[in-house]
């Protein structure tokens, strides 16, 4: 079963928000911040989330990007 994730890239002044992709910083891994759905939940909804799981952030979720 394909794992399905969500990530969210934010810009601010031309600089592009990056996290830690492990706990305990065990490696040095950047990512744009995300994870792994919740199934009941829509997409949007578990970006919010993990957004705020990860950097403390509220943010609101634009348009997509990029779906691989």
């Amino acid at each position: 079963m394909p794992r399905v994730a969500v990530r969210g890239l934010l810009l601010v002044d031309d600089r592009l928000l990056l996290v830690n992709a492990f706990p305990g910083h065990s490696s040095d891994l950047l990512c744009a911040p995300g994870g792994g759905v919740e199934p009941h939940a829509s997409l949007p909804d578990n970006l919010q989330r993990e957004f705020h799981e990860e950097t403390g952030l509220v943010v609101s979720v634009g348009a997509p990007c990029l779906i691989n």
